[in-house]
């Protein structure tokens, strides 16, 4: 038995799956929607894990919802409708381009650029943003004599533009599609880039949507490391095989229960004999 579900998506979404796999649709659809699919089975409800150990259905909570992952390269969009994907889409912009901006803009190595935007970079700047003062080590610098200090607001500088430009054009895309009204007016985020400072208060201001962060709430058992908005489309995706796997079975044990008297006798015997 095949299930279909029909949404919108453009080709640029598509352009993102690897070419090995384009010849089989549903395992390209299961990647471009991964970050909403994850967002229908395991971001619902407040930042907290749910006690519940049974597998969710399809999200109650808000009928009309737009998805964004925010991940390394890539910046997805998914759009909810009475509870149906019905849009997918997929920029190519994320958080490893703030990265590389921050290694330009301060000529400072990759790994110290990720290190910065994690640990000390946020997208809001704040008042005494000006008077922190941060360590940078220049490229090319193996032994350093003297220390390279800049103001926090010269980093929030530079990352703020980027996360700005990308929810313009998840704006833009919305607009183009003609589902931007079908998204309402809220939006969750996922994805390791959303964990970023000040990024959900960008998102609302650009999208003109109430924005929060979301996680894997619902599956019993994850470690603190991997219960974040970055592990938000493994744990969706495993929640939705397995309920479906759950799901299969129960009709396959129903199909083949005999209906006949005769038959249930029969099954009884070599079920115990």
């Amino acid at each position: 038995m095949i299930a279909s579900h029909g949404f919108i998506s453009g080709k640029s979404a598509l352009a993102h799956v690897k070419p090995s796999t384009r010849g089989c649709l549903a395992f390209a659809i299961a990647i471009i929607a991964a970050e909403g699919s994850a967002s229908t089975y395991s971001t619902s409800g407040a930042r907290t894990r749910a006690s519940s150990t049974s597998l969710p259905g399809p999200q109650p909570v808000s009928s009309h919802r737009f998805t964004s992952g925010f991940d390394a390269r890539t910046t997805s969009i998914a759009v909810f409708y009475e509870g149906h994907l019905v849009h997918v889409d997929s920029i190519p912009v994320g958080g490893e381009h703030v990265t590389r901006d921050i290694a330009r803009g301060l000529s400072t190595p990759l790994a110290h650029a990720e290190r910065m935007k994690t640990q000390i970079g946020r997208a809001v700047a704040k008042p005494n943003d000006e008077y922190d003062i941060i360590d940078v080590p220049l490229i090319g610098e193996e032994d350093r004599t003297r220390p390279n200090h800049i103001p926090r607001s010269i980093l929030v500088g530079i990352i703020r533009p980027r996360i700005e430009e990308t929810f313009e054009l998840v704006r833009g895309r919305l607009e183009a599609s003609g589902v931007d009204k079908l998204a309402g007016g809220r939006a969750v985020l996922v994805g390791g880039g959303c964990q970023l400072d000040g990024v959900p208060e960008v998102a609302s201001a650009i999208l003109n949507k109430k924005v929060r962060t979301g996680g894997p709430l619902r599956l019993a058992g994850l470690a603190d490391s991997t219960g974040g908005p970055a592990f938000s489309a493994a744990a969706g995706l495993l929640a939705f095989a397995l309920n479906n796997h759950a799901a299969g079975q129960a009709q396959q044990v129903q199909m083949e229960a005999p209906s006949s008297r005769i038959g249930r006798i029969g099954s009884w015997i070599r079920e115990n004999f």
